[in-house]
């Protein structure tokens, strides 16, 4: 039987304890990440003229950026992710 601790269930993962600087750290690093990721893929797109197909990698690039962003939410507190989705 596994016992839920409250670090555990405010963080929704079984990361180690660590510090909320370093968890703060590593989020900002995977949205930077991220956002290269985005700007690489609109870098591509530019480069095709507007009525041949985008290049796969494209949407790779677009993949991997949310990926990384769903990645940077793991070392968000449960509630504040919460609390982002109802944000206007």
């Amino acid at each position: 039987m596994t016992r839920v601790t409250s670090e555990s269930a405010a963080y929704g993962s079984n990361f180690p304890r660590v510090s909320d600087n370093l968890r703060q750290q590593v989020r900002l690093q995977l949205l930077h990440l991220a956002a290269n990721e985005e700007n690489l893929a609109n870098t591509e797109a530019a480069r095709v003229p507007y009525w041949t197909p985008i290049p796969s990698s494209v949407g790779a690039h677009r993949a991997a950026a949310l990926t990384l962003r769903r990645a940077a939410d793991d070392f968000l507190p449960s509630g504040r992710i919460a609390a982002m989705g109802t944000a206007s």
